[in-house]
C-alpha cells in the first residue's frame, strides 16, 4: 500500500504545483489502482504493492504500445504524449533488471530443473515470471528463455 499512498501524495504535490500532465497520469493511475481495489472486496482480498506494480505494468505497456503506433503513423506530437507519460509511470516501477541477470536467472532456472530444450519453455517462463516478479517485461523473458532453451 505505500506504493497507492506515494501516488496520492504525488498527486496532491501535482495539482497544487499545477503540474497538469503529471496530474493526469497519476489521477489514471489512481483510477485503475481504485477499480481493482474495489475488484478485490468481495474476494476479501487486499490490494498489495504487488498488485499495484502489475497495474502500473499494464498502464507502462499501453503507452508502449502507443508509441510504436504512432511512429508507425507518422504522429510526433501523441508519440511524445505518450513518452511522457511512460517516463511518469517509470518512476512509479521497480528498476527493471540488467539483460545479464535475467540470462543468469534463467540458465539457473534451465540448470535446477534440468531442461532439455523448447518442451520445457512453459516451466522454465513460469519459474522465470517468479522469480523476477516484475522487474523485467514478459516479452524480453520469454525472448531469453527461448534463445537458452534453443542452445540446449
Amino acid at each position: 500500500m505505500e506504493l497507492l499512498k506515494q501516488i496520492e501524495v504525488d498527486l496532491i504535490k501535482s495539482i497544487k504545483s499545477k503540474d497538469r500532465d503529471l496530474a493526469v497520469v497519476l489521477r489514471d493511475i489512481k483510477t485503475a489502482l481504485l477499480n481493482k481495489e474495489v475488484e478485490l472486496r468481495p474476494l476479501e482480498q487486499l490490494m498489495t504493492d504487488e498488485i499495484a506494480v502489475n497495474i502500473i505494468q499494464k498502464q507502462a505497456k499501453k503507452r508502449t504500445e502507443a508509441i510504436e503506433f504512432y511512429k508507425k503513423g507518422g504522429r510526433k506530437d501523441l508519440l511524445e504524449k505518450e513518452a511522457n507519460e511512460l517516463k511518469i509511470l517509470s518512476k512509479y516501477l521497480p528498476v527493471e533488471l540488467d539483460k545479464a541477470i535475467i540470462i543468469k536467472i534463467v540458465s539457473e532456472i534451465i540448470k535446477n530443473i534440468n531442461a532439455q530444450g523448447m518442451k520445457d519453455f512453459g516451466k522454465v517462463m513460469g519459474m522465470a515470471i517468479k522469480e523476477i516478479k516484475g522487474r523485467a517485461s514478459g516479452d524480453k523473458i520469454k525472448q531469453i528463455v527461448q534463445k537458452q532453451l534453443s542452445n540446449i
